[in-house]
């Protein structure tokens, strides 16, 4: 993006000519990128959709995979869902691997985190029940699937969204029933087919 600036201090004549001369500036860079194949115009709808990823092929960080829906998400690998609210869901296209969907912030009972260079996910459990907190621990160490990871959280205009941060395992030396466990990210994409 290109940020241009018009000066509203000058008579109303001169701020018209100013917000012609950037609407013809748009009108050249959307000629020039149709001429050499390069345009791609918005379409909302279709920028979270799961049909926009299917035909890439993959959801990955280079991408900018992210839906609106958690259901969006898992039926880009296959489901068929008309709603969903889960957390954790299976993945059609590969059982060696399921899809997740955290809060990577303090919720009620959790505190989960996404380091900051969003390699490690951090799930800890704050209920007080120490039985909980260890049985919690103990699902996640016998589980042997890697998790197809969607954040939860919102888009520059407070839409929700279900942003792909990468294909985590569970590192089960790392991980403690009172210090969290700990995911390591071990993939940036995950294929659609």
């Amino acid at each position: 993006h290109e940020v241009v600036r018009i000066k509203a201090d000058v008579p109303l004549a001169e701020i018209h000519r100013q917000i012609e001369g950037v609407a013809e500036r748009l009108r050249l860079g959307m000629d020039a990128q149709r001429a050499d194949g390069s345009w791609k115009p918005w379409d909302p709808a279709f920028q979270h959709s799961p049909e926009r990823y299917r035909a890439l092929g993959e959801v990955s960080i280079s991408n900018g995979a992210a839906f609106h829906r958690i259901a969006d998400a898992c039926n880009a690998f296959g489901h068929d869902y008309s709603g969903y609210q889960k957390a954790w869901a299976s993945n059609p296209l590969d059982s060696s691997t399921y899809l997740w969907f955290p809060k990577l912030y303090e919720i009620r009972d959790w505190a989960n985190s996404l380091s900051e260079d969003g390699c490690t996910i951090t799930e800890l459990c704050l209920s007080p029940k120490k039985s909980f907190r260890k049985a919690h621990h103990d699902r996640a160490m016998s589980r042997n699937v890697d998790r197809i990871t969607f954040a939860h959280g919102k888009s520059p205009l407070g839409e929700t969204l279900y942003r792909f941060v990468g294909v985590f395992r569970t590192d089960k030396e790392a991980s403690h029933p009172e210090r969290g466990t700990i995911y390591r990210r071990v993939a940036t994409s995950a294929p659609l087919r």
